[in-house]
């Protein structure tokens, strides 16, 4: 792929994009997901065509807002887009590295799933903490907690830069 691809779709990450490790507890399983949205559906599209990834979805809101495109990819593959545009980050990219953690170490436990194998979760737990304090030194109040179960949040994070 050219570079000037690879570096457009970093800028579009950088500025639309999000992260997030999903994790249920009740079965002990964790998944990377990465997304951009955006209102304008020509910058989604050419997101999916450029990569051959995920899938595109279409979110009404409210009717002062208009409806926004989202493209959505998880697990190896959304581990794999990172890995592509990884060089061309400049504000996601420590939040990128320690997703690509996350996802070197499914690869090396086989999988998302860690029920019985206490080293594996405490592994998928640090690098969550670890995400959550990049996050934090990076972002102001855009940083998203969705509670799956109270112990075990979702964390998702955006780029927005704290104020000098």
């Amino acid at each position: 792929m050219e570079d000037a691809s690879l570096g457009w779709m970093a800028g579009v990450m950088d500025g639309e994009g999000t992260m997030c490790i999903h994790v249920i507890e009740r079965s002990s399983r964790a998944r990377l997901f990465v997304s951009v949205s955006n209102t304008d559906y020509r910058m989604i599209s050419e997101l999916r065509r450029l990569t051959g990834l995920g899938s595109i979805r279409r979110e009404e809101r409210s009717e002062r807002q208009r409806a926004r495109w989202i493209w959505r990819t998880a697990g190896q593959k959304a581990a794999a887009f990172l890995e592509m545009i990884l060089p061309y980050l400049r504000v996601k990219k420590e939040q990128a590295i320690i997703a690509l953690q996350f996802a070197n170490a499914q690869r090396r436990y086989g999988g998302g799933g860690c029920q019985k194998d206490h080293r594996r979760w405490a592994e998928y737990q640090r690098l969550r903490r670890e995400l959550r304090a990049a996050v934090a030194s990076r972002v102001t109040d855009m940083v998203e907690v969705e509670e799956v179960r109270p112990s075990l949040p979702t964390l998702c994070f955006h780029n927005r830069e704290l104020p000098e």
